[in-house]
Formats: structure tokens, C-alpha cells, sequence
């Protein structure tokens, strides 16, 4: 038991450091799962009955953590009863910690269905001999989200270990093994769902802009010139319909303007980023450890996919501008390092199937404009037509 609660630990740690999960997320994303199945033992020398003969009941328990929308950990138990080569009936726990990654994952963890390959290690005891040896643990995880916190899971699985776990082979060769089938609930606990970036703000003028376009060009195809009648009468109705609370005597052109300004400055800022002479919505920033061009946290993945969606989709061109804090190592460094930022963006950006023909990447050196003071190692994307 103390082996496995120290790889759980190692595991842990590993999974952390690979994800580098934020203090403020360590409280979300945790789950707890719950299932029953049959298992079967096969191993070396087989003996006898077949796999089918070799069933018994299950229960699968699991608790972990999903670090990313892809990459989680967990520590699981699997138990009650096998039959060994000799058809004799015994108690067996299997206690495991393993790495999760979810190949159908989506940036805000709101995706119906989840494929999870897993693999790990532990200890697997034979209550019937006392024999308690290393083992593998691997196999895949389907599950479907039945509403925020609550999924339907099932699991089909392995675990391989030493061939005289029943005390019927050698003790120096792999051959034993233990194969799982199980269904039942798995709940989340804690905050659920990932933090997003602005990327989606870009995503909604665009859209704006392009719906702008069709509205725009449907209406000069279809609309007919017409005198507008301006009758007193029907003026005054207009303005009751526009103007609820109009006693219908008082001016309503300071209403009227307001509205007619308000979308007046609304088109001219849709015209200036059409003209690519502004960026269109927030810049998109990325904060790296201090020295390096290593990203503070792997959640910030999430918004490098999300801005080569949104550039692909649109045709757009990225400007990349890195950056380092000028309180920390000389000009020369900083000037070296803030390029290695925007590389290093850029390159993510190419990798997630943007062409370098929509890139464009300056560096600033060392900079003190932001407060707090690890705010300035930063790198910025900003997004314009092209």
C-alpha cells in the first residue's frame, strides 16, 4: 500500500508538471467514478476451462484529476474475485495510479463523448498465497456526458504481471494477466470546465462583419427605390413605436441620434478593421517562466488552438510581438529571449496548420509595462484581415 501511494504521489507531481496547472484550478476538475463488471485471469501455463469459464464479478473505483481537457491522472482500484489456473476461486485488490489522455477533448471540456486511453503501474495482490507483485495496468475508457457533472463511463482493461502470481509459472517473465470489462457513473467535483482566452471576441466580429456583408449585399439586390412617405401623422407614429414612453409632443431626436450614432461608430469600426489599419478585438496574450520561452501553464494550449482555428477559418494575418521584463537580465538577453518568444508562438501557430504567409513576428526586448512585474514576459497575438 505505501509503494502505490508513493507512485500515486510521483504520478501526481508528473502530471502537474506536465500540465502546470494554475493554483486557482487545483480545485476543479476532479473526479470521482464507480463501476461494476466481470473480470477473467489468463496466464501462463493457461490451465484449465476457457476464458468464459474464468469470469467473476468486478468492482471498479477511481478518483483523479484532468489537469488539461486531454491530460488527467487517476488512482484506481479493481477487485473481489478471480479463478486462478487451477479453477480455484480467490480474492485479488489491484491497486494502480495511471496517466489519462482524452483524444476527443475539446477546449471548454463540454464535449458528448470522451475516447481515454490509459496506462500505469501498481501492485496487484493475491489474497489466496500472499503474493502482492509489480503490474502494468492499460486499457480504454469510452464515456458520455449525461449533463455537466455527471458521465456514463465504461472501461475495458488489462493488467499484466509476473507469470507465478497464481504460483504456477517463473518468476522473472511477464505472462499473467487479468482482463476487465465494467460500466457505471463517473461525477465531477469541484469547478468544472476550462478558463478561454478572447479568442472567441475575434471570433464574433468576424462573423459580425461577414453577416454585415451578406445583409448588405442582399439588400442591394432586393431593395427598390422608394419616396418615403412624411406625413405628420404617420411620422408621429414611427416615433410612438420607436419611442415607447414619447408623450408624442416632446423632441425625440436626442433618442433618435443616439441610436443612429451607436451604429454609425459600430460600422466605422468594422470598416477600419476590414482595412486591416486595426486589430480586430483584445490582443491574445501568452506568459512565459521567467529566462525562458516556456509557457507558464499548458492551459494556455487551449487558446493557440483556438487562434490557428479562427485564422484558418477567416484568412486572417497574425502579427506576433514578443517580449521580456527589462528588471531581469541585460538588453542582449532580453533582446534574444523576446525573439525566441514569438518564434516559439509562431512555430505552435505553423504546427496547428497556419501558413507562414499569415505570420508576422516582431520582438520588443525588455519592457516594464505591465504590473505585476511577470506580466512583461509575455508574447502578444493580435489578428487583422489580411
Amino acid at each position: 500500500m505505501k509503494k502505490t501511494a508513493i507512485l500515486f504521489a510521483v504520478c501526481l507531481t508528473v502530471g502537474t508538471a506536465a500540465a502546470q496547472t494554475p493554483a486557482e484550478d487545483w480545485g476543479s476538475n476532479w473526479f470521482l467514478s464507480v463501476k461494476g463488471g466481470v473480470s477473467a485471469f489468463v496466464g501462463k501455463p493457461v490451465g484449465h476451462g476457457d476464458l468464459f469459464d474464468r469470469e467473476k464479478p468486478l468492482l471498479n473505483v477511481s478518483a483523479g484529476k484532468w489537469f488539461t481537457p486531454y491530460v488527467g491522472g487517476r488512482l484506481a482500484f479493481q477487485g473481489l474475485q478471480l479463478k486462478d489456473a487451477n479453477m480455484v476461486a480467490c480474492n485479488y485488490q489491484n491497486l494502480h495510479v495511471d496517466f489519462l489522455y482524452n483524444l476527443t477533448g475539446h477546449s471548454d471540456g463540454m464535449q458528448k463523448w470522451d475516447i481515454i486511453p490509459y496506462a500505469g503501474c501498481g501492485l496487484i495482490h493475491n489474497s489466496h498465497n500472499g503474493q502482492k507483485p509489480f503490474a502494468i495496468s492499460y486499457g480504454l475508457i469510452g464515456r458520455y456526458r449525461l449533463n455537466d457533472r455527471l458521465h456514463l463511463s465504461g472501461e475495458l482493461g488489462a493488467t499484466t504481471t509476473w507469470q507465478n502470481f497464481d504460483v504456477q509459472g517463473v518468476s522473472n517473465k511477464l505472462g499473467d494477466h487479468l482482463l476487465q470489462a465494467s460500466i457505471g457513473l463517473s461525477v465531477t467535483i469541484g469547478k468544472v470546465g476550462w478558463k478561454k482566452g478572447r479568442v472567441h471576441d475575434t471570433e464574433l466580429v468576424c462573423d459580425t462583419w461577414q453577416s454585415r456583408d451578406k445583409v448588405l449585399v442582399a439588400s442591394e439586390k432586393t431593395t427598390k427605390s422608394y419616396e418615403r412617405n412624411n406625413y405628420s401623422g404617420l411620422n408621429s407614429l414611427r416615433k410612438r413605436l420607436a419611442n415607447k414612453d414619447w408623450d408624442g409632443i416632446s423632441d425625440t431626436t436626442t433618442v433618435d441620434s443616439l441610436a443612429d450614432s451607436t451604429a454609425t461608430a459600430a460600422n466605422k469600426y468594422l470598416h477600419v478593421i476590414k482595412t486591416g489599419k486595426k486589430y480586430i478585438g483584445a490582443p491574445i496574450y501568452f506568459f512565459f517562466k521567467i529566462g525562458t520561452h516556456e509557457l507558464t501553464e499548458n492551459a494556455q494550449f487551449i487558446n493557440i488552438k483556438e487562434v490557428a482555428e479562427v485564422i484558418k477559418k477567416y484568412g486572417l494575418q497574425a502579427r506576433i510581438i514578443g517580449a521580456a521584463d527589462s528588471e531581469t537580465g541585460t538588453p542582449e538577453i532580453n533582446e534574444r529571449l523576446s525573439a525566441e518568444r514569438a518564434d516559439y508562438i509562431a512555430g505552435l501557430l505553423k504546427a496547428h496548420g497556419v501558413d507562414e504567409s499569415h505570420i508576422q513576428k516582431k520582438h520588443r526586448g525588455g519592457i516594464d509595462s505591465y504590473e505585476p512585474l511577470n506580466g512583461n514576459r509575455n508574447t502578444c497575438v493580435v489578428l487583422y484581415f489580411k
